[in-house]
């Protein structure tokens, strides 16, 4: 599966590569234009992304109830005395 994944991630790259350099050569404005516009967009989504992802782990962290606070309200110390070896 790792192989797959990494077999279609590099076909994407190099062809998305290739496509963007003969499309320099054609017209250097417009592919210029382009790679800011889409450099913008992928900052500014995973700039939202993390800002997401952080409040969500914030949430999560509040809502999670300390078992070992649980536990030790129930904890009874108990003393046994052995009568038979006093």
């Amino acid at each position: 599966m790792i192989y797959e994944i990494g077999y279609y991630l590099f076909n994407t790259v190099c062809l998305g590569g290739l496509f963007l350099g003969v499309s320099y050569i054609i017209h250097p404005e417009r592919t210029q234009n382009f790679i800011y516009d889409a450099s913008w967009e992928v900052t500014k989504q995973s700039l939202i992304l993390r800002d997401k992802i952080t409040e969500i782990y914030i949430e999560t962290n509040n809502n999670i109830v300390n078992e070992e606070s649980e536990k030790k309200e129930h904890e009874w110390n108990t003393l046994i005395i052995n009568e038979k070896y006093s």
